[in-house]
């Protein structure tokens, strides 16, 4: 699991995914610098913690991927399963989206960088410039 300052300030800045997020055991989340996976949830914590500043959901590849399943899903009800299509959109941002921001030392991007960097492009039209998420051109 990338929990890397750089993964954090992706899914940060990525707040279409952020908004509505409900905690569940076995999320990783960030408050400041700490990452913290949940472990326990009781009661209205997950009322607390969704609502607390400076709470930050990190997803996982997993949930990236169910992001990207259920997207695909409404999109092509006839063609499901959608695999292939899947991997060669996911070649294309590998080749294409990420490798035009990157610079030489970005180039170890882990598989959640590369998985929400595709949920970004594919359901909200942007991509990582760096710093931000941008309308792609």
């Amino acid at each position: 699991m990338d929990i890397s300052e750089k993964y954090v300030l992706m899914c940060e800045k990525a707040n279409e995914i952020q908004k509505g997020k409900q905690i569940s055991i076995g999320d990783f989340h960030s408050w400041g610098k700490e990452v913290a996976i949940i472990d326990q949830i009781s009661g209205n914590e997950n009322d607390y913690y969704s609502d607390w500043p400076g709470n930050i959901w990190l997803p996982r590849q997993d949930q990236l991927q169910e992001i990207v399943h259920k997207f695909y899903e409404k999109k092509y009800p006839k063609q499901y399963p959608y695999n292939g299509l899947l991997m060669y959109e996911l070649w294309h941002l590998s080749t294409s989206c990420v490798n035009s921001v990157l610079t030489s030392e970005d180039y170890k991007w882990s598989l959640e960088k590369l998985w929400l960097a595709f949920v970004m492009k594919e359901l909200y039209q942007k991509q990582w410039d760096g710093e931000n998420w941008i309308n792609e051109i």
